[in-house]
């Protein structure tokens, strides 16, 4: 059954539904306010990196069966890689840390994590992401929250279920699946002479992937739904 209306937040997100022949009446841009934080950020100044240690953020999805096969690549991969730091950030809805990371360590057959690996509990996605400067991931909105603040994004294809990428691979700096991929590419990043400065996407890009929020925009969803327009609708960003 064809929804009356399908909400999409960008004209990239618009011009693929349209390519596989859904219909164009249906389709309607609105506001990307799941990524209203971008707004705010975008045209940040360079984040410039003091050391060549590659600060690598390993980020979950929902996928209890994703997240722990992200994990256990990603321990097993990182073995004898030299100037690698690591952070693991789980999605909220994964599941219990100490359950996910036990079963982790049993796979890997470590008795726990290797001293460069960390979780990361109480920071913020803002902060992780700029502590960053290469991410891990399969699966997970926070493709395009990394890829915006100019991470080096390194999409692990799953070998048990189907990809559920947000980003479309190519968009990706790198693609991998196996282990040994994944090792692969962050012995290369380790091995750089110099770890390049981080710079967020610009207005070009960031209006492509993200409708941007404006009281126009507001006002078409105001109408679709059949409620009068009179009222000044307003909106901050603050």
């Amino acid at each position: 059954m064809i929804p009356d209306v399908l909400s999409v937040l960008s004209h990239n997100a618009y011009h693929k539904f349209k390519k596989t022949g859904y219909p164009e009446s249906k389709l309607k841009i609105w506001p990307a306010f799941r990524y209203e934080h971008i707004f705010t950020n975008k045209n940040d100044d360079v984040i410039k990196f003091e050391n060549n240690t590659i600060q690598l953020l390993v980020a979950t999805s929902t996928s209890l069966q994703s997240s722990i096969e992200l994990l256990s690549k990603t321990i097993i991969a990182i073995k004898n890689i030299r100037n690698l730091s690591v952070r693991v950030r789980l999605h909220p809805r994964v599941g219990s840390e100490v359950e996910i990371m036990n079963c982790v360590n049993k796979i890997c057959n470590t008795q726990q994590l290797p001293n460069n690996i960390t979780v990361s509990n109480a920071r913020s996605l803002e902060d992780d992401l700029h502590w960053a400067n290469a991410v891990a991931l399969s699966g997970t909105g926070l493709e395009y929250e990394a890829s915006f603040y100019g991470c080096y994004t390194i999409f692990v294809r799953s070998q048990c279920n189907l990809d559920m990428n947000s980003m479309d691979y190519q968009d990706h700096d790198k693609v991998v699946q196996s282990i040994e991929g994944l090792h692969n590419t962050l012995t290369n990043l380790s091995n750089q002479s110099k770890i390049e400065n981080k710079t967020t996407w610009q207005d070009e890009r960031c209006d492509y992937h993200f409708q941007p929020i404006t009281n126009d925009g507001i006002k078409d969803i105001v109408e679709l739904f059949g409620y009068s327009d009179n009222k000044i609708i307003s909106h901050s960003n603050a």
